[in-house]
């Protein structure tokens, strides 16, 4: 059996095993890679330079707390109502 990635824009879109030929089976535009035995691939991995790789996604930067949030309402609260007092 052999393995195969389908790779698009340089991400694994999906890994296929087949005993057939690869080439006969899918559209000729698609991009299918050999995987190596043993080798471990999966679908959101990266492809460049003919390995694969994990990505590694970053941690989202979290967003302020509602105490911080509260906070700058009052500020702006604060400043909008000064604009008024000047009128």
């Amino acid at each position: 059996m052999n393995r195969y990635a389908r790779v698009q824009d340089g991400i694994v879109a999906e890994v296929f095993e087949t005993e057939h030929d690869i080439s006969t089976l899918f559209h000729p535009a698609l991009l299918w890679v050999p995987v190596g035995n043993g080798q471990s691939v999966g679908e959101g991995w990266a492809y460049e330079n003919g390995a694969f790789s994990q990505r590694t996604i970053a941690a989202p930067i979290p967003g302020p707390t509602l105490a911080e949030l509260q906070a700058q309402l009052q500020i702006l609260t604060a400043r909008i109502s000064a604009l008024g007092q000047h009128s």
